[in-house]
């Protein structure tokens, strides 16, 4: 065999091994980071998975504290009420017109020990009745 083809042969499988070598490589490179690809879609998909979970809970949690603030900012009612008819703002509030009505009553008791008139307006807020008295009705 001639000297010149077999060096030809020596550097063409020199080339041929540094080909395949860069070649796996690259393969190896491309693998890698496939997989990394492949990990930070699980981690995103596990992140997300996560996100949505406290999410969940956070809008559960507002939402029942949200109803135990509407619970405890609702009108206590001092006595059961059938299907409801009649002053909307007077059923919503009346706790505070019970309490306008006591002062009512306590104010016309008092006008009445002394003697005075009662005026309409005040006859109004105890709740269009006039107060019970021992028999004299004075109202104006």
């Amino acid at each position: 065999m001639n000297r010149t083809f077999s060096r030809i042969g020596n550097d063409a499988s020199f080339l041929y091994l540094v080909a395949r070598l860069l070649y796996f490589t690259a393969r190896l490179l491309y693998f890698t980071a496939r997989l990394h690809y492949l990990a930070a879609r699980l981690l995103y998909l596990i992140a997300w998975l996560l996100y949505g979970t406290a999410r969940l809970l956070y809008r559960m949690a507002r939402l029942r504290y949200g109803m135990a603030r509407l619970r405890y900012r609702m009108a206590r009612l001092h006595y059961p009420v059938a299907p409801f008819h009649g002053n909307l703002r007077r059923f919503l509030f009346q706790s505070d017109l019970r309490n306008e009505r006591d002062s009512a009553c306590l104010v016309a008791g008092a006008k009445q020990a002394v003697g005075g008139r009662i005026d309409v307006r005040e006859s109004t807020t105890l709740g269009g009745k006039p107060p019970k008295s021992n028999g004299s009705r004075s109202f104006s």
